[in-house]
């Protein structure tokens, strides 16, 4: 998925915030050291449309449309980001494993619109993803829907909503953490995130 971009953070973190980050700051480490234990550091590094594992045309032009998009990204050319994913969302409908690759194609879009400062149109797509994920189990699912909800928590941030933001990545956390060593990537962007709410709060 695409890096989230931190920014200033109004509203206010109830009075334990100390012993919060304090809390967030150990889980890093023992994280840190975790992802330097041998095998965890390759398993670790895949990326999520990884999990969209189809070898048929269709999901290989998927794939490939998606990864122009993050290149796209990555070099700030966010309008050239958006038209592609939007073609990759439709392009994921007709996938066998459309149920994780349209939510996934709808959170890049979204990362797009955070980056963009357009919240409120990144809110909506994220929480529409994170309802559509919640019925399912597996692991893959359940690793989209905590960065979903990492990303919601930024949308939420930015339109003052502090309370809000911490709810959603304590849940992302939560989330990501019973995922396991799999989800052992995005659970310390999700840490780094509560970090930086906390200390933007201080």
């Amino acid at each position: 998925t695409f890096p989230l971009n931190r920014g200033m953070i109004s509203g206010e973190i109830d009075p334990t915030i100390d012993h919060k980050i304090d809390s967030a700051l150990i889980a890093s480490a023992k994280l840190d050291i975790l992802n330097r234990q041998p095998g965890i550091s390759r398993m670790v590094k895949q990326r999520m449309t990884e999990a969209v594992t189809g070898s048929d045309l269709k999901t290989k032009r998927w794939r490939s449309t998606f990864g122009a998009a993050r290149m796209a990204y990555e070099t700030g050319v966010f309008r050239q980001a958006e038209t592609l994913l939007a073609r990759a969302a439709e392009m994921a409908k007709e996938l066998p494993e459309h149920s994780f690759a349209v939510p996934a194609s709808e959170i890049g879009t979204a990362a797009v619109l955070l980056a963009e400062n357009r919240s409120k149109e990144a809110e909506k797509r994220l929480q529409k993803c994170i309802n559509s994920l919640q019925n399912y189990g597996d692991k893959p699912h359940r690793e989209l829907r905590g960065v979903a909800m990492r990303f919601h928590a930024q949308a939420l941030a930015e339109q003052g909503d502090a309370r809000g933001a911490e709810k959603e990545l304590l849940e992302s956390a939560k989330i990501l953490q019973d995922v396991g060593t799999e989800a052992c990537v995005q659970f310390a962007y999700t840490l780094c995130d509560l970090c930086g709410l906390y200390l933007t709060q201080g």
